[in-house]
Formats: C-alpha cells, structure tokens, sequence
C-alpha cells in the first residue's frame, strides 16, 4: 500500500474474523499471591501505580510462657511488641489508564449476575458519569 493509498486508512475499517484463538502460556516466574488490599494513584506519567498489600497483626518479637510441672509449655503470660497492624507490598502494578479501566470494568462484572459483562459496566459508567473512561477505552 502506497502512502497515498494508506492515507485515511484506519485498520478498525477492516474485516474481522468471527474468533480468534488464545494459547495461555505460563511465564516461569509467575507466581500467585494473596492480597487483601491495594494502594497507588497515578504517576507523573498518567500511569496508574498499584501496591497489592496484605494487612495482618505484627508478630511479637518475644513471648514469655508458663512452664508446667510437667516441663510442657503452659499458658502465656507476656509478650514483647506484635501489638501494630503490618501492611506488607505483595507486588507492585503500574497499568496505562485505558487498561485499568478495561481491568476495573471486568472486575465489577465479575461481582455481578453472570448474564452482566464488562460492556455493560461500560455503558453504565459512560451514562452516569462525564469521565465516561479515558479516551478510546470501549
């Protein structure tokens, strides 16, 4: 295609095949995580940066136990630290704004009825809501 044949072209434009196969594959360092919360905002760069953390209760740097008569190990009788909440980072996620809201939308889907998909979280948000999701996310 010449330049002047390409001008005004827009791939969008072009027949698409009604399917299309996805292979998944496994990257050798992938791991799975667990993660009850998250934390970021954007970056100076319009990215939008995700701490998956997870909250959980500080572990005591000591604790002090009964000895039975025995010899086993009775009940507690003091500790030393352990009393803060601990938010650990589990892995760090910076996406483009058009992915994030693409992965958002999937993930609100996914709380819903089973006959409600992403699309139509889309609509709902674009309806409602001047933002509508950043340019070109459909």
């Amino acid at each position: 295609m010449t330049a002047d044949e390409n001008a005004g072209f827009d791939p969008r434009d072009m027949e698409r095949s009604e399917e299309v196969d996805i292979k998944f594959k496994t990257s050798d360092d992938h791991q799975t995580i667990y993660a009850n919360g998250v934390y970021g905002g954007m970056t100076s760069r319009g990215d939008i940066h995700m701490d998956f953390v997870t909250d959980r209760s500080e572990r005591p740097k000591a604790q002090t136990f009964k000895v039975n008569k025995d010899g086993s190990l009775g009940r507690q009788v003091g500790k030393e630290g352990g009393d803060d909440v601990v938010r650990e980072r589990q892995v760090s996620v910076f996406l483009k704004p058009e992915n994030a809201f693409s992965i958002a939308t999937w993930m609100i889907a996914k709380l819903l009825p089973p006959n409600v998909e992403p699309k139509h979280v889309r609509k709902v948000i674009k309806e409602n809501f001047d933002i509508g999701g950043p340019a070109g996310a459909k």
